[in-house]
């Protein structure tokens, strides 16, 4: 069996295959190249639309985490500020109260 090289070197043809072969491997690199900035530029998108993502899905489960915790903490806070509220002040708190008040001003 003969090799195509030796059969165009011995028909005078090698400078034809040569030039085939060069012409695919200029289209190869043609490719590569398309291929990698098709990679990078795909990339960068999907990168974009993961932060994006991210930060959707950030807000949403802060809202939800914020407002599972109002639910449960914001009528024990409410109950706490409404029973200050409503006990009595005694003249001793009040002159207790109203002396450091005093002594902040001077």
């Amino acid at each position: 069996m003969v090799d195509a090289i030796q059969f165009a070197a011995q028909m005078g043809r090698l400078d034809f295959a040569s030039a085939m072969l060069g012409g695919v491997s200029a289209m190869l690199a043609v490719l590569a190249v398309g291929m990698g900035l098709a990679g990078i530029f795909g990339y960068r998108q999907v990168s974009s639309q993961s932060g994006e993502i991210a930060a959707k899905t950030a807000r949403e489960e802060a809202a939800r985490a914020v407002g599972e915790y109002l639910d449960k903490k914001l009528p024990g806070m409410l109950d706490e500020r409404l029973n200050v509220v409503e006990e009595p002040v005694n003249d001793e708190a009040a002159y207790e109260l109203s002396s450091a008040q005093e002594k902040g001003r001077t």
